[in-house]
């Protein structure tokens, strides 16, 4: 039998039905699901005058935000992870730190005693995500860095057997610095393998997600060519670039 819950409770904010955002707490009616103190903290929220914290799991990176589906919770959380590079005329690989995003999926069957299922490595700091059905979107950032002049390109991994370097697509446009940003793709009840796919952007994008598309908008900065321009990727278990569209003026957030 469910436990009992609250008849009318408050949901995070979102822009399109369908179409979860990650928050740093969530709730169900019965359970709160917080981000303190860098640890996950579940509460038994209802009824309130019994309210008590039932678990509290340590995250060893930074948490910052989480997402809820029934018995599954994604924590978002920040880290460095150690890589090795071949540059080009080296005998063995070398280390390399860089900037970590890390998704943990739990399961929160036992509230009590949630129970870490996976972990899925993203390079770069976080900057957005969404959630839809069983799939959660994950955009990261990172600057084009290199390494004895070759590029160190964007990283997804789950095991060190299961690495993928995604495909990187670039839009005719000029900045005077670029980063990759990279939108991964997982399913939050099965191991099926991350999916990911990395765009050669500036500093300022936008995203905006449907349930059936995702959209990144970017700005063009020289003069005489200034405007907006829209990258539609159709949603599936790994986005497609689908088309571009260009405006005149610049966006607003999202």
């Amino acid at each position: 039998m469910p436990p009992v819950s609250a008849e009318d409770y408050s949901a995070t904010n979102i822009q399109v039905i369908g179409v979860d955002e990650a928050d740093f707490v969530k709730n169900d009616g019965k359970y709160i699901y917080l981000i303190s103190d860098g640890a996950l903290v579940i509460i038994d929220a209802y009824p309130a005058e019994q309210a008590r914290i039932i678990s509290t799991t340590p995250i060893r990176e930074s948490p910052a935000e989480i997402f809820l589906e029934g018995d599954r919770l994604v924590v978002f959380a920040s880290g460095n992870d150690e890589i090795f590079i071949k540059p080009a005329g080296s005998i063995a690989p070398v280390p390399y730190w860089r900037q970590a995003t890390k998704a943990l999926v739990f399961d929160i069957s036992d509230r009590s005693a949630p129970d870490l299922e996976r972990t899925i490595s993203m390079t770069g700091s976080y900057y957005d995500s969404r959630m839809i059905g069983d799939y959660v979107y994950t955009i990261t950032t990172e600057p084009v860095d290199y390494y004895s002049d070759d590029p160190i390109v964007p990283m997804v991994k789950e095991r060190d057997d299961q690495e993928i370097n995604p495909d990187v697509y670039y839009f005719d446009m000029s900045y005077p610095y670029y980063l990759y940003q990279t939108i991964t793709s997982f399913n939050i009840r099965d191991d099926s393998p991350p999916a990911a796919e990395s765009f050669l952007v500036g500093p300022a994008t936008t995203l905006y997600s449907s349930q059936s598309n995702m959209y990144l908008a970017y700005q063009r900065t020289i003069p005489a060519r200034a405007g907006t321009r829209c990258a539609r990727l159709s949603r599936s278990r790994l986005p497609r670039l689908n088309t571009t569209r260009k405006a005149p003026s610049s966006t607003s957030f999202q």
